[in-house]
């Protein structure tokens, strides 16, 4: 299956000697660096001694160990803004468009260039990566971060607990949009007392609405967008949009019907429902891969389905990303970490799964296919992320597991290969001119949270919002999100 340009690696990206990295130590300091990784995340017990682990071999591999930082999903944001803000030490930190976000931050100067140290240092790993994938992480003519190889579309829907599916005869079949759910939800609501229908966080985040499920293309995160394959790339105001008052009717229709919990719980605490089997569906992404991440994540066996044909969004490289902290004072020991993300597959597999014997063991080693084991759950492991799509190259090297993630995986290679490319690949855009606006903009949004979460009547509260935005600049801001789209339309 011929790959899609902007996702191919090539054999030798993959072939890259460990021996081109253990020249550090040898070169250089006697005393290996600390690197401070910091990403979200759920707690794990075992932490330390997942780290301990990956410390023992890139100690003598590239002169350095890596403190692994562990952030909660819920506050991340806010203590990445703190760190640097007030200039805290920081070697890498994940970033992406929907967290910690990658083009707000490389703008402000947060993160580290990359460009004279990608070709010196890694130069295996600039030269496998396709240059348009390189630009389109590019803020004002710089990269500032390496992407995470993984499916990079966008496939919205939903994930149900499968015990339940069966047990009221879900047909997947019959289920093609958000409110086509609605029946099994009320099934729930009356059948499963002690179950809550849908997950929802104490951010009121879940709901049924995402853009790109509607093939709309982010310009500015949860402001502005334009649909993927427009040829004019017209920029428009997502809530005042009919397909914005659909979602938050239907959001308040399933709340009044007392689908969500009364009182929505942090990410961490709505996850451990979850894992307990005490919430029946959660409105997600939907990959192929998906029932099986699941499944090791949650112990718990779901089905699925996505609602919208996948593309490639201009986001879609920016959206995993880790990068360099501008306070590094080890900012090329800090790439050859990530190299080794890239490259090397025990190091990537400790990171993403832990310690062999202790929080996997092989069910088969010869297709890379692991599990828990004996005795353990993924509610007593001590290390169970389920996030390998955040550390590196996770489509390579990340072992499978369930024998049929094996073709999940394909599968998903499949599709990105065959995803159309977004009309607005590779564009990024410069807030400086807005940013204030941008900035009382999204305050805004974030006032009127309950809306999204179908807490308050939006029949009333929706017009209350789009008239605030109106008032504090909206339309000034779509304005030179158009003016900057047709700039660079005439570059390309």
């Amino acid at each position: 299956m011929k790959q899609h340009p902007l996702l191919r690696l090539s054999s030798v990206f993959l072939a890259v000697s460990c021996l081109l990295l253990s020249s550090a130590h040898a070169q250089g300091d006697s005393q290996p660096v600390v690197l401070k990784w910091n990403f979200p995340g759920t707690a794990q017990k075992d932490l330390k001694v997942v780290q301990d682990a990956i410390n023992a071999i890139i100690r003598t591999r590239i002169g350095a160990t890596v403190d692994l930082q562990s952030i909660d999903w819920g506050s991340y944001e806010q203590k990445m803004d703190l760190t640097y803000a007030s200039s805290q030490p920081c070697d890498l930190a994940f970033s992406a468009n929907w967290i910690n976000n990658y083009v707000q931050h490389a703008a402000q100067g947060n993160f580290l260039a990359l460009d004279d140290l990608l070709p010196k240092f890694s130069p295996k790993l600039y030269s496998t990566y396709p240059k348009e994938m390189w630009n389109a992480l590019k803020v004002k003519g710089n990269i500032y971060g390496v992407p995470s190889y993984r499916n990079i579309t966008n496939q919205f829907g939903f994930v149900a607990s499968k015990a339940l599916a069966d047990k009221y005869k879900l047909d997947l079949s019959k289920v093609n949009s958000y409110q086509d759910l609605t029946p099994f939800l009320d099934q729930i609501k009356k059948g499963e007392p002690g179950i809550t229908p849908l997950y929802q966080t104490s951010d009121y985040g879940s709901m049924p609405f995402q853009t790109r499920q509607l093939g709309w293309d982010d310009v500015i995160e949860e402001l502005v967008v334009v649909r993927y394959n427009d040829d004019n790339l017209k920029a428009f105001n997502i809530y005042d949009t009919e397909e914005f008052k659909s979602a938050v009717e239907l959001n308040r229709k399933w709340y009044e019907a007392g689908y969500y919990p009364r009182d929505p719980k942090s990410v961490s605490d709505a996850d451990a429902d979850l894992k307990a089997g005490r919430i029946a569906v959660r409105l997600d992404q939907w990959f192929p891969q998906t029932k099986s991440e699941y499944g090791r994540r949650f112990g718990i066996e779901f089905v699925g389905k996505s609602f919208n044909i996948p593309f490639l969004p201009q986001g879609g490289t920016s959206g995993f990303v880790t990068t360099i902290c501008r306070t590094s004072k080890n900012p090329e020991k800090a790439l050859k970490f990530i190299e080794l993300l890239h490259t090397d597959e025990q190091i990537f597999n400790l990171v993403a799964k832990g310690v062999q014997g202790r929080h996997w063991v092989w069910a088969d080693q010869k297709k890379k296919v692991i599990r828990f084991p004996d005795g353990v759950t993924a509610a007593t492991n001590g290390y169970n992320f389920g996030t390998d799509w955040m550390f590196g190259n996770y489509l390579d090297l990340a072992y499978y597991n369930s024998a049929e993630e094996v073709e999940e995986r394909r599968r998903l290679k499949e599709i990105s290969s065959a995803a159309p490319v977004s009309k607005l690949y590779g564009f990024n855009f410069d807030i400086t001119p807005v940013r204030s606006e941008v900035a009382q903009l999204r305050a805004i949004v974030g006032e009127y949270r309950a809306v999204f979460g179908g807490r308050v009547d939006p029949s009333t509260k929706l017009p209350e919002m789009l008239s605030r935005l109106k008032q504090a600049g909206i339309e000034k801001v779509v304005a030179e999100a158009q003016r900057q789209i047709d700039r660079w339309k005439m570059q390309h």
